[in-house]
């Protein structure tokens, strides 16, 4: 019988392979504000989603005790050290001056940071609420939030710059999406979040075979300091929570 760790691990790699694909997708349609791809992105998730329930028929009402989250976790000294270390290694990728052109860099590490809140959360509702109810709710208010920025600098796309939104990005992004919800549905954070981090060989990797971009100096300090901090983190999570 395959274990929840092992299963969780393989939907955490599932995870990575879609936003991989949803990142190289994202490459090609420059000409696309960002604000509209982010509601391509969610809105596939949210069709998904709200069809998965409906053919399950599920219930999207959340019970009142598991609206308010608190987590009772402690954040220690060590992984104080690792937050500090993942930011200083997201100044080595993103190299960020003063101009506008660091404002979608700012804005990644932004959506970044509540995804990262948003799966806490995941964890906390884990067999309390069925992971098709998390991706709609999280998906439903990325949809709400960004329809009205996307109108505002709305872009027609072409044929094929839809299909790329469409496919390349929504159903992508569904896929990691997915994947992510049921690994920290089916084990904790602490076993199979550093497998999360593999996205950024992957994404290295893709970026030189598709478009032949050698990431600089700065970009591999950054990549190793991300990948060596994760399995820091990794193993003092592991002591802390045996």
């Amino acid at each position: 019988m395959i274990s929840n760790k092992t299963k969780g691990v393989f939907w955490m790699l599932v995870s990575v392979l879609g936003f991989t694909f949803m990142g190289i997708a994202i490459k090609y349609l420059p000409r696309i504000p960002t604000y509209e791809k982010v509601f391509f992105r969610n809105s596939v998730s949210l069709m998904l989603s709200a069809f998965i329930l409906f053919k399950q028929k599920e219930s999207i009402k959340v019970e009142k005790e598991n609206i308010p989250i608190f987590l009772k976790e402690r954040v220690d000294k060590k992984q104080v050290i690792g937050i500090i270390l993942m930011l200083l290694a997201v100044v080595f990728v993103i190299k960020p001056s003063f101009s506008p052109e660091i404002i979608p860099s700012l804005a990644g590490l932004f959506s970044a940071v509540l995804a990262g809140f948003s799966y806490t959360i995941i964890r906390y509702l884990n067999g309390k609420v069925k992971s098709e109810i998390n991706v709609l709710y999280f998906s439903l208010l990325s949809v709400v939030c960004t329809f009205p920025l996307m109108m505002m600098n709305f872009v027609k796309p072409t044929l094929s710059e839809f299909f790329i939104l469409l496919g390349g990005i929504g159903i992508s992004a569904a896929i990691g999406q997915f994947g992510l919800t049921y690994a920290y549905t089916f084990a904790p954070a602490s076993e199979v979040s550093i497998y999360n981090y593999v996205i950024i060989i992957t994404s290295m990797l893709m970026d030189y075979i598709l478009f032949s971009t050698i990431p600089d100096l700065f970009s591999f300090i950054g990549g190793f300091i991300i990948i060596s901090t994760a399995i820091y983190l990794y193993i003092h999570n592991k002591k802390k929570n045996n």
